[in-house]
């Protein structure tokens, strides 16, 4: 039982054969205004019509289309099966597993295009595996756009479709969807195959349309190290957000899908970290902007800095006003980066530990020269904290103890000869 439809297992008599029979639901178009009640009525038959449209071992066939009583109907392929949805809920599959069950749904959903029908519905609920052979199925073409005659039942404007697999133009305007639309399902459905979970997923609709519309995907090798790199590609290039960087046709992705299972070369190629970060700034010009004058500013400051510690090494107070100015530089630097909320976000975590990792060298040399300084106890324990800080974010959490330790001991001495410094007791909290 479905939104508008229910479907029986049932037997055609005249063939004697099981089929699935799908009847609309007239309870609820029973509750609908009559003009609302046309257009579904429309819509089953314009299922119907599409589905029929379409012979392919990988889509589930229609046998016949008629009304009975004036109930209308269709009866389809019954599949012995699970959908992929099921297949997936306890655990991801492996790679190879994932991208056999998909390309010949590729191939098949190739087919559907090359006969002027868009699906604009593709997930893993509407991939079918029947039990014994083990072929997936594409089903349900409850929201298939037929190219060739136009579509009268979707009005510009309108969104249909699943949100968390559908493509950032379906998602702004279901009446201007192409090939390149299912293209992205299709590879939002080997994401989820491949990872255990959908690319975009949030607490409601609008949150998973805003996504979809302006973030990029979490990298899959992320979610799953074990997922090979190649497929990780394969699935990236289908779920880019312009629809021109995506594969040109859905036999373009089953072909790749073929070079990896057949250990061949993949013609995509993964996007670089300078390539999705110079896309990410034009789809968020004004923040990248933002970002890229902060960092200028504070490269710029700490680079004159330098240079003014340079010139001025020979006069022990300037060097010393100098050093202090250049420290303060690195760590304001260090709190933009390690507090900025866009470098925290998904594709943005590499630039944020190479940024971390800059400053990095210069703790630890201000260490080296000034560790024995005694009337700077308290810089030298809060720059262990820093190294620890960075520590953690770069490398893992055990490699940090031994600067969190001294950190805490030298507050800790600090605080035992000044028990009534606020500063001093918020420093060692």
């Amino acid at each position: 039982r479905g939104g508008m439809g229910v479907v029986y297992r049932a037997r055609q008599s005249t063939a004697d054969r099981i089929v699935a029979l799908k009847v609309i639901r007239y309870d609820w178009l029973e509750s609908m205004p009559p003009d609302a009640r046309a257009v579904a009525l429309d819509r089953f038959w314009h299922e119907a019509q599409a589905a029929a449209k379409i012979e392919h071992e990988n889509i589930v066939s229609v046998y016949d289309v008629g009304s009975c009583d004036g109930e209308p109907f269709f009866s389809m392929q019954y599949v012995d099966g699970q959908a992929l949805a099921e297949v997936i809920r306890e655990q991801p599959l492996a790679g190879r597993r994932a991208a056999e069950l998909l390309e010949p749904v590729a191939r098949a959903v190739d087919e559907a295009h090359r006969r002027g029908i868009l699906h604009r519905d593709l997930k893993p609920q509407n991939i079918l595996i029947d039990r014994q052979s083990n072929t997936p199925l594409v089903a349900d073409f409850g929201l298939a756009k037929l190219v060739q005659a136009g579509d009268a039942l979707t009005c510009a404007g309108d969104v249909m479709g699943s949100p968390p697999y559908m493509s950032p133009e379906q998602a702004r305007d279901s009446s201007l969807v192409t090939t390149q639309s299912d293209v992205y399902a299709l590879g939002a459905t080997l994401y989820h195959a491949l990872t255990g979970q959908p690319p975009f997923q949030g607490p409601d609709v609008l949150t998973v349309l805003a996504k979809v519309l302006h973030d990029p995907p979490r990298p899959p090798r992320q979610i799953n190290a074990e997922i090979n790199p190649d497929l990780e590609t394969i699935c990236l290039k289908c779920l880019e957000k312009e629809p021109a960087r995506r594969y040109a046709s859905a036999a373009a992705l089953a072909d790749d899908m073929r070079h990896y299972l057949d250990g061949e070369p993949i013609a995509a190629r993964a996007v670089s970290s300078g390539e999705r970060l110079w896309l990410w700034c034009r789809r968020n010009p004004l923040v990248a902007t933002l970002m890229a004058t902060t960092l200028l500013f504070v490269a710029l400051t700490l680079v004159a800095s330098l240079v003014g510690y340079v010139k001025t090494s020979a006069a022990l107070n300037t060097a010393t006003r100098r050093h202090r100015e250049t420290r303060q530089v690195i760590n304001d630097f260090f709190t933009r980066v390690s507090q900025y909320k866009l470098l925290n976000e998904p594709g943005m975590q590499p630039l944020r530990k190479e940024l971390l990792q800059s400053v990095l060298p210069y703790y630890r040399r201000f260490l080296t020269e000034f560790g024995d300084d005694p009337a700077i106890r308290n810089e030298l324990a809060a720059t262990h904290f820093r190294i620890g800080l960075i520590t953690e974010s770069i490398s893992a959490p055990q490699d940090a103890f031994s600067w969190y330790d001294k950190a805490r001991n030298m507050q800790a001495e600090l605080l035992a000869e000044r028990p009534d410094d606020r500063d001093r007791l918020q420093d060692y909290g």
